[in-house]
């Protein structure tokens, strides 16, 4: 009996093994898949940051060629307020896309969290029923097998 016994805690350690690789195996899916998406979401907002001042620079070096042929000069209060605006304009960019940073990253956090949860409860119930199922199933199966 005993050695009966043994060998349905073994199958049961073994399915406990199997759980726990399987349960690491979907946390780190879910770490990944949260910094994954993070780090697009700086790469992204990074790249239209870069766009909007490079932008920003084209268009002043385009006014800036127009200015001079019409002999106009830095010192110009018209040259001056064209370039504050479109450095004010790019400075916008700038903000729109750190908010919309924010609220992405934000987002995702909320998405792991709530993929998290799930998987918590859902390991959870696992446990539990493997637990009431695990504790009766060897030791039944041992004393069926050995009355039988």
């Amino acid at each position: 009996m005993i050695k009966i016994v043994s060998s349905a805690w073994k199958r049961t350690g073994q399915r406990d093994n199997n759980l726990t690789a399987a349960a690491q195996e979907q946390a780190e899916k879910i770490r990944k898949q949260y910094e994954e998406k993070n780090a697009y979401l700086f790469r992204s907002a990074a790249e239209a940051t870069r766009l909007a001042y490079e932008n920003a620079r084209s268009q002043l070096a385009a006014r800036q060629a127009t200015w001079a042929a019409h002999g106009l000069t830095e010192q110009s209060a018209s040259v001056a307020e064209a370039r504050l605006d479109l450095q004010h304009a790019a400075d916008q960019q700038q903000a729109k896309e750190q908010s919309q940073l924010q609220a992405g990253a934000a987002q995702n956090e909320q998405e792991k969290n709530t993929a998290w949860q799930k998987f918590l409860a859902t390991l959870s119930a696992y446990r539990k029923s493997a637990q009431h199922k695990n504790w009766w199933n060897p030791l039944e199966k041992a004393i069926s097998t050995l009355l039988n």
